[in-house]
């Protein structure tokens, strides 16, 4: 009985993180059309991508590479994924592979998030497109790796470090979305699975709802309070290895 609510709650959670406003799946028709209006290769590079969820997200892409510090679990591969262990700070492909890099909520764990933006923008084919997601304010996931927040100005700043040009920026959450967080985030009957259904979820509609209501100046203005950020980011100078 356990075992089938817990299924039956991760399929809802499933379900519902394309609704949920901090989280990178709110986004997915972005960055879709990211990938669908690449102007050269598809390839895609996925960085910490795990076992290579997005692939799926994205519409089951031929050409998929994922790299990633921790071997991926041997029961959940897919044939069609390539899998590299490698570090994102040193990237083991050649200039100008990928049409696409992903680093979805990966650069808070990297120990040098420049350097892993400037590999991506090496490996990156012209024309082509990062997408970033990362927290500006969420509490430490994973310690002692989680080492970073980042603003918007932070981002930027490490992007056109990279030779990479921002070309959307889109805020995850709000003023109400981060308060739902600390408080799912501390207090665990909110993330039982029938609380969760049943309470949680309508917390983070309703906190969605108020931020776009209420605190859009707050979201969108020059000093933002989100959770964090989706980042397009395009290639726009000879950033290869000398090499």
């Amino acid at each position: 009985m356990r075992r089938a609510i817990w299924r039956w709650h991760a399929e809802r959670e499933a379900r519902f993180a394309s609704h949920n406003p901090i989280l990178p799946e709110s986004q997915l028709e972005t960055i879709r059309r990211v990938y669908e209006t690449l102007p050269a290769t598809r390839a895609v590079l996925d960085v910490g991508g795990g076992n290579g969820r997005w692939r799926g997200l994205l519409g089951d892409v031929d050409n998929y590479t994922v790299v990633d510090v921790a071997a991926p679990d041997p029961v959940s591969l897919e044939p069609c994924i390539t899998h590299v262990v490698a570090d994102a700070s040193a990237l083991p492909f050649d200039d100008s592979t990928f049409g696409l890099v992903l680093m979805i909520e990966m650069l808070q764990y990297v120990a040098e998030p420049a350097t892993a933006l400037a590999e991506a923008a090496r490996v990156l084919a012209p024309g082509g497109a990062v997408v970033v997601t990362t927290r500006q304010a969420w509490r430490a996931h994973g310690p002692p790796e989680d080492r970073f927040r980042f603003t918007r100005y932070g981002l930027e700043h490490m992007l056109d470090s990279a030779g990479l040009r921002v070309r959307g920026l889109t805020p995850l959450g709000g003023p109400a979305t981060v308060v739902t967080a600390t408080l799912e985030n501390n207090v665990a009957l909110l993330t039982k699975p029938l609380v969760k259904q049943l309470l949680s979820n309508q917390l983070w509609r309703l906190a969605g709802a108020v931020d776009r209501a209420v605190f859009r100046d707050s979201v969108h203005g020059p000093a933002p309070d989100v959770s964090g950020w989706l980042v397009v980011a395009r290639r726009s100078t000879d950033v290869t290895s000398a090499a």
